[in-house]
C-alpha cells in the first residue's frame, strides 16, 4: 500500500482537539450565511454582508461560545490593534459613525482566530460549508452568465455577479474558498473547484483569476495541504488544463450585451447602487483593460497623496470615501466615467494596503506589516502548515489590487487558513480574556450589525416601492400612495440605521420628489395644506442634506441635491431662511464643481443659477432696457427646460406685469395655483388701477375682472374672489 505522503509541518497541527456540536454548526453555517442569503435590491452587498457577519460572530460569542477565553496568538495579536485605532480615530476624523463601523468589522475579523477550535477537526464542517456555499454561488453566476435573470431586474444580461452583488466581490470569495471547500472530501471538493474554474473566466476577474492559479499550482506541488492524497495530482493538473482550454474560449465566444447600460435600482441612491451590481457594467471580461488599469493607477497616486497629507494618523476609519473625492484626477474622473456618461464615487483605494494607510496612518499599516513579518517568521520556522502558503497565494493579487479585507467572505476564508493552518506552538495564546469579555463583546458587535443589516433591508424596501410607484401612471391615485410608502420604508431606514448617511440623502431626494409631485398636482398642490406639506418636506429635506454633508463634506449627490432645492423652491416662504437656501444651494454647486468639474447634473444646475441672477438683476431694470430683455429670456430659457419651477415661475409672473402681459401672466398664475400669490397680484393691480389714467385704468380693471374669473375657477370656496 502507498504511503500518503504529508508535510511535517501538516503532521503537528494536533487532530484530537474536537469542536462542540455548536461550534461544528457555526463552523459549517458561517460561510453559507455571508454569501447566500442576499436581496436584489440592496443598495451596498459588501456593507450587508459586513453586517451578516457581525450578527452570526456576535449572536455566536453571546449565546453559543463555549470554548475557552483564551486570546489570540501572537501572530493575530497585531490585528487587534485595528479596531482599536479605528475607534481613537473617530477623534480626528470628519466621521466618527464610520470609524465606529469600521472598528467593529475590524474586531470582529480579529476575533474570528479566537473562536475557531484548533486543529484539523475543525476542518471537515468548515470545509462542508464553504463547498456547499462555493457550489451555489459559482452555479448561480455561470448561470447569469448564461442569460439565466432571477430575481428579475438583479443585474444585467449575462452580468455574472452570483448572490454577491458584484463581479469582483464574487471573485475574491471565489479564490478564497477555494482551498478551503477541498477539505469536504475529494470528490465534492474537487466540483466545487470545477465550477469555480468555470465561473471565474465567465466573470473575467484578472486577479482573482491570477490568485486562483497560483493556488491552483501550488496545490498541484503539495495537494497535502488540503488533505488529498498525491493521486489526487492528476485531477488537480486536469483543472489546470481545463482553465487553459476555457481562457481560450471565453476570449472567443463570451456573450456581451448589445450595449453598455447601468441598471440603478433608483436614482435616489448616490453610490453603491450604481457601482454595487455594475462594476464593470456589461463588458466582457477582458473589455477595457486598459482603461481599468489606468484608473487604478490614478486612484493609487492621488490615495497616496491623501495619505501623506494627512500623516502620521490618517484621515479616520471608513473616512477614505469621505475624503477622497476632494483628491479625484480630472483625467480617472474622465475615464471612469466614461467620458461624462456616468457619475462615478470612488469608495476604496482598490489597494487595502494603501486603504489602511491613508485611513489609519502609520500606526494601522505598521501593524499589518507586523502582521505580515510574523507570518513570515513562522513560515520560514515551519511554524505554519501549506494550506496557509495556499491561501496566501490566492490572496496577494487580492490585496494588492483590490479591497479583500473589506470583503467579511474573503477576509473569513483568508484567517481561517491561516489560523487552521498553525502548529501547537505557533497557536498558543498570547494572552488570555476574562470569561465575560468575549460576551461583552459580541454585544458590541451585535449594535452595528443589526443596524447596519436592517437599514439595508428597509432601504431595499424603499427601492421596491419606488420601482412600484415609477410603474403607476401619475393620474392614478395609488401614485401618490405608493410613493408616501416609499417615503415611509426611508424613514425606518434612517431611524435603524443611524450609521449610514446614505438613507438621509435617499430621503432627502424623495422628499423633494414628492414636493414637486404635489405642486404639479393640479388637484392637491393649490391648497393652503398642500402648500404646507410641501414647505415641510423641502425643510426637511434640507435638514436631511446639511447632515449629510455635516459629515461628508464631499458628497457629490447631497451638494447637487441642495443645489437643486436653491434653485427651484427658495421663494417657498418669506423670510431669510429661503434666501439663504438659495445661497447654500448656489454655493453646493461651486464646491461641486470644484472637485468634480465635469459633473453634468452640476453643470446643468450652474447654468440655471446664472440664468437665475441674470432674471433677478434683469426685473429691477427699466422695461424695455437690455438688461430687463436679458433677463426675461433667461426667466424664459429656465421655464423652457424646467416648467414648474416655482421660482421662475414668480419671475415670468413679474415680468408679465411689467411689460403688460396680462394673458401671460394670468397662464403662469394658473400653473403656480397659489391663492396667496393671486392675491397679491390683484392687489397690486387694483392699487395700480387707483392711481392710472386714460387708457390705463380699462386695461387694469378688465385684468382685474380676469383674475378674479381665475380665482373663481382655481378657489371656488374662496370667498375673496366672489363678485358682490
Amino acid at each position: 500500500m502507498t504511503e500518503v505522503r504529508r508535510d511535517p509541518a501538516d503532521l503537528e497541527i494536533p487532530t484530537d482537539t474536537e469542536p462542540g456540536s455548536m461550534g461544528r454548526l457555526f463552523l459549517f453555517l458561517l460561510p453559507l450565511l455571508l454569501v447566500v442569503p442576499f436581496d436584489p435590491f440592496w443598495p451596498d452587498f459588501e456593507r450587508a454582508r459586513r453586517a451578516l457577519f457581525l450578527v452570526v460572530t456576535g449572536l455566536y460569542l453571546v449565546t453559543a461560545f463555549r470554548g475557552p477565553a483564551r486570546g489570540p496568538s501572537k501572530l493575530f495579536a497585531p490585528l487587534l490593534g485595528l479596531p482599536v485605532l479605528s475607534l481613537v480615530s473617530g477623534i480626528w476624523a470628519w466621521d466618527f459613525l464610520a470609524c465606529f463601523e469600521s472598528g467593529s468589522y475590524y474586531l470582529a475579523l480579529a476575533l474570528i482566530p479566537i473562536l475557531v477550535p484548533q486543529g484539523r477537526a475543525a476542518l471537515r464542517p468548515l470545509g462542508m460549508g464553504v463547498c456547499l456555499a462555493l457550489v451555489v454561488t459559482s452555479s448561480y453566476g455561470i448561470a447569469q452568465y448564461l442569460g439565466f435573470d432571477f430575481p428579475a431586474g438583479y443585474t444585467s444580461p449575462q452580468e455574472p455577479v452570483s448572490t454577491l452583488g458584484n463581479r469582483n466581490v464574487a471573485a475574491e470569495w471565489t479564490t478564497m474558498a477555494a482551498p478551503l471547500a477541498l477539505f469536504a472530501g475529494t470528490l465534492p471538493g474537487m466540483l466545487s473547484l470545477l465550477l469555480a474554474e468555470v465561473y471565474l473566466w465567465f466573470n473575467g476577474g484578472r486577479a482573482a483569476l491570477l490568485g486562483f492559479h497560483l493556488c491552483l499550482l501550488f496545490l498541484i506541488w503539495k495537494p497535502w495541504a488540503v488533505g488529498l492524497e498525491t493521486r489526487a495530482r492528476p485531477l488537480l493538473a486536469s483543472l489546470l488544463a481545463i482553465s487553459l482550454v476555457l481562457g481560450t474560449w471565453t476570449q472567443r465566444h463570451r456573450f456581451l450585451p448589445a450595449e453598455p447600460e447601468v441598471k440603478v435600482a433608483s436614482t435616489a441612491i448616490p453610490a453603491e447602487a450604481i457601482q454595487a451590481t455594475q462594476d464593470r457594467a456589461a463588458q466582457g471580461p477582458f473589455v477595457r483593460a486598459g482603461d481599468t488599469l489606468a484608473v487604478r493607477l490614478l486612484i493609487y497616486r492621488r490615495a497616496l497623496d491623501m495619505g501623506l497629507e494627512a500623516l502620521p494618523m490618517g484621515v479616520g476609519a471608513g473616512n477614505f470615501r469621505v475624503r477622497f473625492p476632494r483628491y479625484r484626477s480630472p483625467e480617472e474622473i474622465q475615464i471612469s466615467s466614461l467620458d461624462g456618461q456616468l457619475v462615478t464615487r470612488v469608495t476604496t483605494a482598490h489597494n487595502d494596503l494603501l486603504q489602511i494607510f491613508t485611513e489609519l496612518g502609520i500606526a494601522g499599516l505598521s501593524f499589518l506589516v507586523f502582521f505580515a513579518f510574523l507570518m513570515g517568521r513562522e513560515l520560514r520556522s515551519s511554524g505554519i502548515g501549506s494550506l496557509a502558503i495556499a491561501s496566501l497565494l490566492a490572496f496577494l493579487p487580492l490585496v494588492l489590487t483590490r479591497a479583500p479585507l473589506g470583503n467579511a467572505s474573503a477576509a473569513l476564508c483568508f484567517l481561517l487558513a491561516i489560523q487552521l493552518s498553525l502548529r501547537p506552538e505557533a497557536a498558543r495564546p498570547w494572552c488570555r480574556f476574562p470569561k465575560a469579555v468575549l460576551p461583552l463583546l459580541g454585544l458590541l458587535l451585535l449594535y452595528p450589525g443589526i443596524t447596519a443589516l436592517v437599514g439595508e433591508l428597509q432601504a431595499a424596501r424603499f427601492v421596491r416601492a419606488q420601482n412600484l410607484a415609477k410603474q403607476t401612471p401619475e393620474q392614478d391615485p395609488a401614485f401618490e400612495t405608493r410613493l408616501l410608502a416609499a417615503l415611509g420604508a426611508i424613514d425606518d431606514a434612517v431611524g435603524w440605521d443611524p450609521l449610514e448617511s446614505d438613507w438621509r440623502l435617499m430621503r432627502a431626494q424623495v422628499l423633494h420628489r414628492n414636493s414637486l409631485h404635489l405642486s404639479s398636482n393640479p388637484r392637491l398642490g393649490r391648497s393652503d395644506p398642500a402648500m404646507a406639506r410641501q414647505r415641510y418636506w423641502n425643510r426637511s429635506a434640507i435638514e436631511d442634506l446639511s447632515q449629510v454633508l455635516s459629515r461628508r463634506q464631499y458628497e457629490y449627490q447631497a451638494l447637487a441635491e441642495l443645489g437643486w432645492i436653491g434653485l427651484r423652491d427658495f421663494h417657498w416662504a418669506p423670510g431669510p431662511f429661503w434666501l439663504d437656501v438659495r445661497n447654500s444651494g448656489r454655493k453646493a454647486i461651486s464646491n461641486l464643481l470644484q472637485i468634480y468639474p465635469g459633473h453634468p447634473e452640476g453643470i446643468r444646475i450652474q447654468a440655471g443659477y446664472l440664468r437665475l441672477k441674470k432674471a433677478l438683476t434683469g426685473l429691477n431694470e427699466k422695461a424695455g432696457s437690455k438688461a430687463f430683455l436679458e433677463g426675461h429670456a433667461a426667466c424664459l430659457a429656465i421655464l423652457e427646460r424646467d416648467p414648474m419651477n416655482y421660482t421662475a415661475l414668480l419671475l415670468a409672473i413679474q415680468y408679465a406685469l411689467k411689460t403688460g402681459q396680462i394673458q401671460a401672466a394670468l397662464q403662469n398664475l394658473e400653473k403656480l395655483g397659489s391663492k396667496k400669490i393671486l392675491l397679491q397680484v390683484l392687489s397690486t393691480v387694483r392699487k395700480k388701477s387707483g392711481t392710472a389714467q386714460g387708457q390705463s385704468i380699462l386695461e387694469l380693471l378688465k385684468a382685474e375682472q380676469q383674475l378674479m374669473k381665475l380665482g373663481r375657477k382655481l378657489f371656488p370656496q374662496a370667498v375673496e374672489f366672489r363678485q358682490d
